[in-house]
């Protein structure tokens, strides 16, 4: 499966970094009403899937 993380003013992981619970993937940019800008998802295989079927949030 591959992630993706789109609208980051700056990324704190490189391409093809595990990364564990609690690691800080980047800062968010905001718009021009100051509202943070960011996407997150995930692919597997050719599909897209709702992170909320395989990833737990808190």
């Amino acid at each position: 499966s591959y992630t993706y993380y789109g609208q980051l003013k700056k990324a704190d992981v490189a391409l093809y970094d595990f990364i564990d619970k609690g690691t800080k993937l980047g800062t968010i940019k905001q718009d021009k009403n100051q509202k943070g800008v960011y996407y997150f998802a995930i692919k597997q295989g050719e599909e897209f899937v709702d992170p909320i079927q395989v990833i737990t949030f808190e």
